[in-house]
């Protein structure tokens, strides 16, 4: 589903002088430099965003489905192998190939079963919950953790019924996918009388007792609220409550620290209190992360929309073994395009070397004579985050790019980036390279990426001048 950037960055009082939009080439260059920003961040990656080499690969970067993956559960062990299989991560289920089914109480049965509960982290196994990582590369510490996700179902305001409704819905999925009673709450704030004291915010739904929240494939997502109302999400909230991927805009009504979302039109900020079909809500999206996953865009009421749901009953601290492979980043500073290639690949090189990072870095530009992914070696090691976690981990696959396993929001040193605002790295396509780099003058065109998000058509989501550097950043990825 596509999101129109524009209005999440209206709602937020931001302007950007870039046009953004799939189909959108810099040749026509809608607003031009100085203009709004109309982004069209979506769409489904081609063949799964995560899905790579026989089976369904988690966002942690393990493979879920390959052979000889141990079902373990309540002690009982019995076959486990998913051949090519993959790994539904909702409802317990976990063999594509063979036939696995779900069962109640810790006992594992033919093929990769579950029971429900929690998360397992080893060996591509899935137990109590149906929530696996498949293999180590940036998986969490062994839960049971919280789990969160987006819902499958879609709601109008009117069909939410309430915050008691919202977490009826959160529950009733949570049970159907095999995921357990566990104190599920909806992400959502209301609006309340007013000019009283009687709003809800959705962080304090949550509490600051619960703690260490996986997806239900088992991707790592935060440990603690306080990372969450930082926008510091490890892997975007896009997984439902049956492991299947979904890019959609989200009902919220709340902003990144957690409170009620101002400056929605028609004065009601939470479709009547999830009651009212009338009025506009906030909708945050499920392939981003930063400030964007619960504060993206406004949305009408009356068009259906899905919920976040956390379950709030666990403590378990969330800690990440850190992935293997090259290292992966988006500048610090921003990019002047007049600089050349060889100026970016000194920016990439210099942030790097200051972060002591081991290796080489380049700038990802394309050329008028060469595509940005013929600069690396696609048949390397997979590219992860310098804070471990997986970011590409079939390198091969940047040469059409359909997804990545997480956003590209972190700088060289490990801090977090883009979580209060949008943020943009250049990316160029042939036609359009400032000419090769050499000019940001006003008139040439060239396109971005979007940090934020993780799905492929972010990758060249918009286009604007080359001589907007204010925001505009670079990917370096070592050699």
């Amino acid at each position: 589903m596509r999101t129109n950037m524009a209005m999440g960055l209206a709602a937020l009082g931001l302007a950007v002088g870039v046009s953004c939009g799939n189909n959108k080439t810099p040749g026509n260059p809608m607003a031009g430099s100085g203009g709004a920003a109309a982004s069209s961040v979506g769409g489904a990656a081609s063949g799964g965003v995560f899905a790579a080499s026989g089976g369904v690969l988690t966002a942690s970067g393990g493979t879920v489905g390959a052979m000889g993956g141990a079902t373990t559960m309540g002690g009982s062990t019995t076959g486990g192998a998913s051949v090519g299989g993959a790994n539904n991560g909702a409802g317990g289920v976990s063999g594509g190939g063979m036939g696995g089914s779900s069962e109640m109480g810790g006992v594992s049965t033919s093929g990769g079963a579950s029971t429900s509960g929690g998360v397992s982290t080893s060996g591509g196994a899935s137990t109590s919950g149906g929530a696996s990582t498949g293999g180590g590369a940036g998986a969490p510490s062994s839960g049971p953790h919280n789990i969160a996700f987006v819902t499958s179902q879609y709601f109008t305001g009117q069909q939410i019924g309430g915050l008691s409704g919202a977490d009826g819905h959160c529950k009733r999925l949570a049970l159907a996918a095999g995921l357990g009673d566990h104190g599920w709450r909806a992400w959502l704030s209301t609006q309340g009388d007013v000019g009283t004291a009687d709003d809800v915010a959705a962080k304090d739904r949550i509490g600051n007792t619960a703690r260490g929240w996986v997806r239900p494939d088992g991707a790592p997502l935060v440990d603690l609220l306080a990372d969450l109302l930082q926008g510091k999400l490890l892997h975007p909230l896009l997984i439902d409550e049956t492991g299947a991927a979904l890019e959609s805009e989200v009902w919220s009504a709340t902003q990144r620290d957690g409170t009620l979302a101002p400056g929605v039109t028609g004065g009601r900020l939470s479709c009547g209190d999830w009651q009212s079909n009338t009025g506009d809500a906030v909708t945050g999206s499920s392939y981003s992360v930063g400030l964007l996953w619960t504060q993206n865009s406004n949305a009408p009421c009356n068009i259906a929309r899905p919920l976040y749901c956390f379950s709030t009953d666990r403590t378990t601290p969330l800690t990440v073994t850190k992935a293997v492979g090259r290292l992966a980043f988006t500048s610090e500073a921003t990019f002047n395009a007049s600089t050349g290639l060889a100026g970016a690949d000194l920016q990439c090189q210099a942030e790097a070397t200051a972060a002591e990072l081991p290796g080489t870095y380049k700038a990802l530009l394309t050329t008028q004579a060469m595509p940005a992914h013929q600069r690396f070696n696609l048949t390397g090691m997979p590219w992860v985050r310098p804070d471990g976690i997986s970011w590409l981990p079939d390198p091969s696959t940047l040469s059409t790019f359909t997804g990545a396993a997480t956003a590209l929001n972190m700088s060289a040193n490990g801090n977090f980036l883009a979580t209060d605002a949008y943020r943009f790295a250049f990316m160029g396509i042939p036609e359009y390279t400032c000419l090769d780099w050499s000019s940001a003058e006003s008139g040439l065109f060239t396109t971005f990426g979007g940090v934020q998000s993780a799905i492929g058509s972010s990758f060249s989501c918009c286009s604007g001048g080359c001589s907007n550097a204010a925001n505009h950043y670079l990917y370096c990825l070592q050699e």
